[in-house]
């Protein structure tokens, strides 16, 4: 768990308080980062891959980020999902790394 509580702990968690010590825990060749919008903007930059949710509302909230730009990243799968009992519709989005 990557995190800025210096005293958060957990049962069964490894805890790293940056990006560097998150990746030493991890010691895999690849690895799946799973956040909210300052997960995303520290490890972006060392992504090849991003698996992305859209979901087709216009939502407010206090976090956002900005789509990937198209001369970074280029879109190579795409699922759709219709809206279904109260559940907005929502796309599955795979891009790489250019």
């Amino acid at each position: 768990v990557l995190t800025r509580a210096p005293g958060w702990s957990a049962d069964g968690a490894e805890v790293a308080h940056d990006v560097e010590g998150a990746l030493r825990l991890a010691n895999a060749p690849s690895l799946s980062v799973i956040g909210g919008a300052e997960i995303h903007r520290l490890f972006l930059p060392l992504a090849d891959r991003i698996e992305l949710t859209e979901v087709h509302i216009d939502a407010e909230g206090d976090a956002s980020i900005a789509y990937p730009d198209s001369r970074e990243w280029r879109e190579t799968a795409r699922e759709a999902h219709g809206a279904d009992a109260g559940r907005p519709a929502y796309s599955f989005v795979t891009l790489r790394r250019i």
